[in-house]
């Protein structure tokens, strides 16, 4: 355990960081918004009757609108909340951590997991508003793929927590944020034509992985998006111990 206190202490204040005032405020708004267009789109204003006629409709019809509008929040999210954080009003209490290398490597590492760790509770919050509104229509059923979505969707996150981490490291400025955005946008937009693609931008493809329909299947398989992440986990690192103004 006394090997863990060092960990826990660093887990702890990157939290306490992450967690300002304003970030509640606005996480805390931005779920109450979600939970009600997730209310709207299972057609809980439709009635019940209406919905226990057309069961399969209706819970079809849920699944994916609540799948896409995911897809577009949740990594929009994670990309501003990621470059947010590693931002230059993040970075005044590293001093305080900060002695060497090992101690540089170390505080980045335990950041890093501190906002993985936030990630995944902000995803477990949305999976709850997923079976709570499941519960309450007549067409609550519960598949083994939605669980798998939703890892993927976990995994598809982190690869975009560090994406962003590594334009930032390199341009040192909020407009990261937008080179991410746009990465991500280019294969949303495009991974729904794949089919028609040119094999030219197939083989950008390879580069932003992205999800296919409401499962979110990625296209080239999860291997292939955690190859890409645990590359971008080393070069993230690299340059962070290279350089001695991050």
């Amino acid at each position: 355990m006394e090997l863990l206190k060092p960990f826990q202490k660093y887990i702890k204040t990157h939290l306490y960081y992450l967690l300002s005032k304003k970030n509640v405020i606005f996480i805390s708004i931005l779920n109450i918004l979600c939970l009600f267009y997730f209310l709207y789109i299972s057609g809980i204003f439709d009635g019940i009757g209406s919905i226990d006629a057309k069961r399969d409709e209706y819970f079809n019809r849920f699944n994916n609108d609540y799948f896409f509008f995911l897809k577009i929040v949740y990594i929009s999210f994670i990309i501003f909340i990621s470059i947010g954080y590693f931002g230059r009003e993040y970075a005044k209490y590293k001093e305080l951590f900060i002695r060497d290398k090992k101690t540089k490597a170390f505080f980045y590492i335990t950041k890093y997991i501190s906002i993985i760790l936030f990630n995944l509770f902000e995803l477990l919050f949305l999976i709850f508003n997923y079976l709570f509104i499941l519960a309450l229509m007549p067409y609550g059923r519960f598949f083994i793929s939605t669980f798998r979505a939703f890892s993927r969707l976990f995994l598809l996150g982190i690869f975009y927590l560090f994406f962003s981490s590594f334009f930032l490291l390199i341009f040192n400025t909020y407009l990261a944020s937008i080179i991410s955005m746009i990465c991500y946008w280019f294969s949303f937009i495009y991974s729904q034509y794949y089919e028609k693609l040119t094999n030219g931008v197939k083989v950008l493809l390879l580069l932003f992985p992205f999800g296919e329909s409401n499962n979110i299947e990625f296209i080239y398989g999860s291997f292939h998006v955690m190859i890409y992440t645990f590359l971008l986990i080393l070069l993230n690192l690299f340059i962070i111990i290279l350089r001695d103004d991050v």
